[in-house]
């Protein structure tokens, strides 16, 4: 096999009648391997605005419902010892009317 006869990965073979092929791995250390590298993701400014953004929406969502269930536990906690009625816990002094 000469280096006339090589065919790169990728190509494409068409109008031949007959094909007598030969593969060789040659490992991840060929040019061809070497180049392709890793892909970075490229992200436009507003991509990464929106990002920023969700993230600083979702932490103010946290502090606020945070902030809120204190609020509601101390709120809660308030009405139920200084407003009798909306409890069970009565204590009446009132005479009990028998008939």
């Amino acid at each position: 096999m000469k280096n006339d006869q090589f065919i790169p990965r990728g190509s494409v073979i068409k109008n031949s009648g007959e094909i007598v092929l030969m593969v060789v791995y040659t490992g991840q250390e060929t040019k061809l391997m070497q180049n392709l590298g890793s892909y970075s993701f490229k992200r436009s400014e507003a991509e990464k605005r929106v990002g920023v953004t969700l993230v600083l929406n979702l932490a103010i969502l946290i502090t606020f419902i945070f902030a809120c269930s204190i609020w509601n536990f101390l709120s809660t906690e308030y009405w139920f010892d200084n407003a009798p009625y909306i409890t069970d816990r009565i204590d009446s002094t009132a005479t009990e009317v028998s008939f």
